[in-house]
């Protein structure tokens, strides 16, 4: 059986459908600027965060290098390793009182981090044991915080956040040696 398309003798008609003439703007309106968008007090805070967090990397990078520490100090775990470097929270970023810590950053490499993510033992043990050696006292204390599993209240607050990034530019200047060297007799950090 053959279908032909249905013929129409005449066109459909468009009923109902009138469009509204648009009025012209008023002349007042032109002139004036829109009013420009006012920062929110989040936007803000997430501004803050995401500088800190760059700054907090650059520290770890300038502290510990740019290589992946569980391939240089453990060899023997069998990884396909990658040339991406990642800074890696040993105490689990949830817990905001170390997200910043610089004891708690450690450089990885991209494989290492996802092998971590997905719970592959060697590395998390690998990681845990270099945190572990830089710092021994830091990382009792670190772990003894972090299981009470308390929520840091000063994490969103400007003040907080302002004297993080103090602390880490100071670490970075101390690192780099951009202090003058009168401070450094002294015993000063």
């Amino acid at each position: 059986m053959k279908r032909t398309p249905l013929k129409r003798k005449t066109p459909l008609k468009r009923t109902g459908f009138k469009r509204k003439k648009q009025k012209p703007l008023k002349k007042s309106w032109l002139k004036r600027k829109p009013p420009k968008k006012k920062k929110r007090k989040k936007d803000w805070i997430k501004t803050l965060h995401n500088a800190c967090y760059k700054l907090w990397k650059e520290v770890c990078y300038k502290k510990w290098g740019r290589y992946c520490h569980v391939q240089r100090k453990y060899p023997e775990i069998r990884i396909k390793h990658t040339d991406v470097i990642q800074v890696d929270h040993c105490i689990t970023r949830a817990n905001k009182y170390f997200y910043y810590d610089i004891w708690n950053g450690t450089p990885v490499c991209s494989s290492c981090n996802r092998a971590k993510y997905f719970k592959q033992k060697s590395v998390d043990r690998a990681i845990e044991e270099i945190v572990r050696k830089r710092n021994p006292g830091w990382y009792k204390q670190a772990v003894a915080i972090d299981r009470m599993k308390e929520p840091n209240p000063s994490f969103n607050k400007i003040w907080w956040i302002e004297e993080i990034m103090q602390d880490l530019q100071g670490e970075l200047d101390r690192v780099e040696g951009r202090r003058n060297f009168a401070k450094l007799l002294k015993g000063g950090s």
